[in-house]
C-alpha cells in the first residue's frame, strides 16, 4: 500500500504523494512544450501550413502552465474530509512550486531527460534504417509526452504509441518506418522494465521490511 509506505517511510500522506507526483508531470509536460516550440523553428520536414498551428498550441499551453505557476494560491484548511484532501492536495502542490531549488532541480532533470530520449529515438531509428536528425528526434519525443494526459492502460499501451506515430508523420517519417520504430521502442522499453521494475521493487521491499525489524 502507497499510503502505508509512506507514511511508514517518510511521514508523507497519499495527497501528498499525489501532489509531489502532480508537480512531477506538470514540469515534464513544461520542458516538453517549451522543447517543442524550440525545435520547431528548426524542422524543415513540418509542412508550413501546420508549423504555426502546432507553435501556437503549444505557446498557449506554456502561458496557461506559467498562469498556474504564478497565481495558484494556498488555502485554509476546512472542514469536511473531501475539502481536507483537495486543500492538502493544492497546498502540496503550492509548496513544491514555492521551492525554488527543487524546481530547478525538476527541470534540469526533465531537459537531461529529454536530452537522453532525443538520443534514444536517433539509434532507434538508425536501427530501422531511417536517418533521424537529433531536433526532429528532440520533437517526437516531446509531443509524445502529452500522451501522459490521456493515461488509460498500463505504460500507456497504445496511446503513447499512436501519438509518437503522429509526431513522426508530422515530423517527415513515413508511416511504415515511424510504426516500425515505435514498436522497437516500446520493446526495448518492455525488456528495461522487465529487468529493472523486479529488482527495485524486491529492494524496496527488503528496505521496508528491514525499517519495519529495526522499528520493532
Amino acid at each position: 500500500d502507497i499510503e502505508l509506505y509512506l507514511k511508514d517511510k517518510y511521514g508523507l500522506g497519499y495527497m501528498h504523494y499525489i501532489a509531489v507526483q502532480g508537480a512531477i508531470q506538470f514540469f515534464t509536460l513544461f520542458t516538453a512544450a517549451l522543447t517543442i516550440l524550440i525545435c520547431i523553428p528548426f524542422m524543415k520536414d513540418i509542412p508550413g501550413k501546420a508549423k504555426g498551428p502546432v507553435f501556437l498550441l503549444f505557446f498557449l499551453g506554456i502561458i496557461f502552465q506559467v498562469i498556474i505557476l504564478i497565481y495558484s494560491p494556498r488555502f485554509r484548511m476546512r472542514e469536511g474530509k473531501w475539502f481536507q484532501r483537495f486543500i492538502n492536495l493544492n497546498n502540496g502542490w503550492t509548496a513544491i512550486k514555492g521551492n525554488k531549488k527543487l524546481v530547478a532541480a525538476l527541470l534540469i532533470v526533465n531537459f537531461i531527460q529529454r536530452f537522453l530520449k532525443g538520443v534514444f529515438l536517433v539509434l532507434v531509428y538508425k536501427c530501422v534504417g531511417i536517418p533521424l536528425d537529433f531536433v526532429s528526434a528532440l520533437f517526437i519525443s516531446s509531443v509524445g509526452m502529452f500522451s501522459l494526459i490521456i493515461t488509460l492502460l498500463p505504460g500507456n499501451l497504445g496511446i503513447d504509441d499512436a501519438v509518437n506515430i503522429f509526431s513522426a508523420r508530422l515530423a517527415g517519417i513515413f508511416l511504415n518506418g515511424a510504426i516500425a520504430a515505435t514498436l522497437l521502442g516500446r520493446l526495448i522499453n518492455f525488456v528495461v522494465s522487465l529487468t529493472l521494475g523486479p529488482i527495485f521493487s524486491y529492494t524496496l521491499f527488503i528496505q521496508k521490511k528491514s525499517s519495519t525489524t529495526d522499528s520493532h
